[in-house]
């Protein structure tokens, strides 16, 4: 029996030491991707105008929902999306800077700049997505 009084002060030591994190992710399934529409499934729970990271190829965009899938828009040009990739719902949802540093300025739907000019500068970012009529400064705070 003394082995095993060893062994077990010895594993609850280990165990005791261990750094130990957990991180729950929503992870889904690209079903089918065509016309830079994805569908996906496996995102139980994942909001309108969420933002997915299908993968390493870029982000896309929860356009439309149902209780078994997602079809969601890409956002990354030029991205490679096919079906049995890995699509992961990051929580947010897509936001827009605003702000006087966007006059004159060209941007993606993200506000990534597309015009080889600096990044931008934004006085805050907004939801995409909001209540028609909504103050859009008061909605950025309670989203």
């Amino acid at each position: 029996m003394t082995d095993y009084s060893q062994w077990l002060a010895s594993a609850r030591s280990e165990l005791d030491a261990l750094d130990v994190e957990g991180v729950f992710e929503r992870v889904g399934v690209v079903e089918h991707c065509g016309d830079d529409i994805a569908t996906i499934s496996g995102l139980a729970g994942i909001r309108l105008s969420g933002l997915v990271q299908i993968g390493d190829r870029g982000l896309a965009l929860a356009l439309s929902l149902s209780k078994d899938v997602a079809h969601c828009v890409l956002l990354s040009p030029g991205a490679s999306v096919v079906a049995g990739m890995k699509a992961i719902d990051t929580r947010e949802v897509a936001r827009v800077p605003v702000g006087e540093a966007l006059l004159g300025r060209v941007i993606d739907p993200l506000g990534r700049p597309l015009d080889g000019g600096d990044p931008i500068k934004a006085e805050r970012f907004d939801p995409m997505e909001r209540p028609a009529g909504c103050d859009p400064i008061s909605f950025a705070e309670r989203s």
